[in-house]
């Protein structure tokens, strides 16, 4: 992996993900209360460009960020540390974490990880669909995405956009 996850996976609270497709799968359910139940579950956010960080500041050295977009769920963006190369990742929400797969900047192999969802965002909302104020654990978001934020998220997404939408 690059410098970017190479300098701490701990730091960035990503976790290496071993399970299998079958493992994972959820039944459908029955009714319409059971998929309310589950919608309210699967906390995803809102469509759109995401900027996160492990500060509130931008452009910190020694910091790592996540610049993403969210399109139904599904998720592509850039990892990555100022001053340093950067790794894309594409990805989905599932009930308790976004999970990723990351490729590196220098063309190495794939590696699934995920982050943990964080739910306790002060924003209350009525939205019952799952979508709706839900953090990542270890990041704060960040209001401002930068130009450079949005060069590393289009690079990203002139790769592997077909493979996350």
């Amino acid at each position: 992996m690059s410098l970017v996850l190479g300098l701490g996976l701990s730091t960035l609270h990503l976790t290496a993900s071993h399970t299998n497709a079958t493992a994972a799968a959820t039944p459908i359910p029955s009714s319409a209360s059971q998929s309310a139940k589950v919608a309210r579950v699967a906390a995803k956010l809102a469509d759109g460009v995401y900027l996160y960080g492990q500060t509130n500041q931008p452009n910190q050295l020694n910091q790592a960020y996540f610049v993403f977009e969210v399109n139904k769920g599904n998720v592509l963006g850039a990892l990555y540390m100022p001053g340093s190369s950067f790794d894309c990742a594409h990805g989905s929400f599932n009930r308790e974490q976004l999970a990723l797969k990351v490729r590196g900047a220098y063309e190495q192999p794939t590696s699934t990880y995920s982050i943990a969802l964080d739910r306790s965002a002060k924003v209350a909302t009525s939205n019952l669909n799952g979508i709706g104020q839900v953090g990542l654990s270890g990041f704060k978001k960040l209001a401002q995405v930068s130009q450079n934020d949005i060069r590393l998220l289009n690079t990203c997404k002139a790769t592997y956009q077909a493979k996350a939408w």
